[in-house]
């Protein structure tokens, strides 16, 4: 079995001035959102193997808020193909994902982020599933796989979807 869990960066800060995109970190509603979402996390008692993050600031704010204490995640690899990533380079990451990584995280972006989930649920319409794939929002999905290089091949199954303001759906 493997899982993957996806998620969108936490809210950014739009009052602080930067000077790019890549540049804009989070806002402090953002934070406290990620600290909600690590205290789930560990009430679960989820571990992830390795995380692939944006190298955008406000993604690696996401990821460091949430792996604070080092409980949750093992690893992690900054990817800067996530940022405005095709579908295909997040397929390409999970194909070159050693096999004895049984759980990936992706931190992203919108929309690309909700593209990916879409396509893990086998949705090849124009239309999302989604209503919305909010900041910080995580889907976990698992997998009847044994390879990484099986993922096209096979739907994902709802573990949970956890939004910041409405909590969990499992």
């Amino acid at each position: 079995m493997k899982y993957i869990y996806l998620l969108r960066h936490a809210k950014s800060d739009w009052d602080t001035p930067f000077v790019t995109d890549h540049e804009r970190g989070l806002a402090t509603r953002g934070e406290k959102s990620v600290q909600f979402l690590r205290k789930f996390l560990e009430t679960k008692e989820i571990q992830i193997d390795v995380a692939f993050v944006s190298d955008a600031k406000r993604t690696l704010q996401t990821y460091k808020l949430l792996n604070k204490n080092g409980s949750i995640i093992k690893n992690h690899v900054v990817v800067p193909e996530l940022y405005e990533a095709k579908l295909e380079t997040y397929y390409n990451i999970l194909k070159n994902t050693p096999d004895i990584e049984e759980s990936i995280l992706f931190v992203g972006h919108n929309p690309e982020i909700e593209e990916f989930a879409n396509s893990l649920f086998g949705n090849q319409k124009q239309e999302s599933i989604f209503y919305k794939f909010p900041t910080c929002a995580c889907l976990c999905l698992s997998f009847d796989i044994e390879s990484w290089s099986e993922i096209q091949n096979t739907i994902g199954k709802l573990v949970f979807y956890f939004t910041p303001s409405k909590g969990i759906k499992e």
